[in-house]
């Protein structure tokens, strides 16, 4: 569990580390063709940190819970429509307090708690850490995809 908690950690100061290097004009400029902007990117990851942990405190809560199938593409966007009068800096926070939350959650998993385990239909069987790692996975892919973007 340490591990995660560090991972946790360590990948939330490389994403401040690249939110602070956007320039305030280039907040709403897209990452790529076809692709959400820098602003829009930060909103995602604010709604994606609560739904995954949201996901791991559904195992803990409910072990042997079958997830149903998500339209993904379809739930992001909603997502991120519903912060599309949020400032950066205020996306920013919300990111920071949910990733508070989600290292606080880990922190107080009980080993019991972190062996339960549920199906979810894209990832398979899958456990509250597992969940954890896949949390620090998907904001390091993202953080690479601005840090890219900036270059």
């Amino acid at each position: 569990m340490q591990d995660l908690l560090e991972r946790l950690a360590q990948n939330r100061d490389a994403l401040r580390a690249a939110v602070t290097r956007v320039p305030p004009d280039k907040t709403e400029a897209p990452l790529g063709p076809d692709n959400w902007t820098i602003r829009e990117l930060v909103a995602h990851l604010a709604s994606a940190e609560w739904s995954q942990r949201y996901i791991a405190q559904i195992v803990v809560n409910r072990p042997g819970h079958q997830f149903k199938p998500v339209d993904r593409d379809k739930w992001n966007e909603d997502e991120v429509a519903k912060r599309r009068d949020k400032s950066l800096e205020a996306l920013w926070h919300e990111w920071e307090n949910e990733r508070a939350q989600t290292i606080e959650f880990f922190q107080k998993l009980t080993p019991g708690q972190a062996a339960h385990t549920a199906q979810h239909p894209r990832w398979g069987e899958i456990t509250p850490v597992s969940v954890g790692y896949l949390i620090v996975d998907h904001t390091d892919g993202h953080r690479m995809e601005l840090e890219t973007a900036l270059e």
